[in-house]
């Protein structure tokens, strides 16, 4: 009977000890914007997030971030939102963070993204027609528009 109690007490305690998450991988900045920076020129595709078909703005966030080891990027850019590390202030962007607008001055919902590349500029697939690009965000239209960054 005192082994069974000494059993019971150790599942007890065993269950009690909580696992560990997986640790949060940590991208490198500079893959992340010479990933980006390589796809500039690549074709524009709805709902695309391969290099072969062409990238929405979501779907470039999602492959570069894929591919430098973020095994749980998300596809979409609601979700894309909730991962990572919030950076509030636009000035506080550095290299590698994922950057996300809204469609109207002081939006706070965001519609699409890229990756900022430093230097006031980002890599990001706009829309039909025009192919990946780089823009220089360091405007008042884009800092109008600027919802949050994401550091993964």
């Amino acid at each position: 009977m005192k082994k069974k109690a000494m059993f019971i007490a150790a599942l007890a305690i065993s269950a009690a000890i909580a696992v560990p998450a997986a640790a949060a991988v940590s991208v490198d900045a500079s893959k992340v914007t010479d990933d980006a920076i390589a796809l500039i020129g690549s074709d524009y595709a709805y709902g695309g997030a391969d290099p072969d078909k062409g990238f929405d703005s979501s779907g470039l966030i999602y492959y570069v971030l894929k591919k430098e080891g973020v095994t749980d990027a998300a596809r979409k850019i609601a979700d894309q939102v909730k991962k990572g590390t919030p950076v509030n202030a636009f000035d506080d962007l550095e290299a590698g963070d994922a950057v996300y607008f809204s469609n109207e001055k002081g939006g706070t919902t965001a519609a699409f993204g890229g990756i900022y590349i430093g230097d006031g500029k980002m890599v990001y697939s706009a829309t039909d027609g025009v192919s990946v690009q780089q823009v220089s965000i360091d405007t008042k239209y884009w800092k109008g528009v600027f919802v949050v960054g994401i550091r993964n």
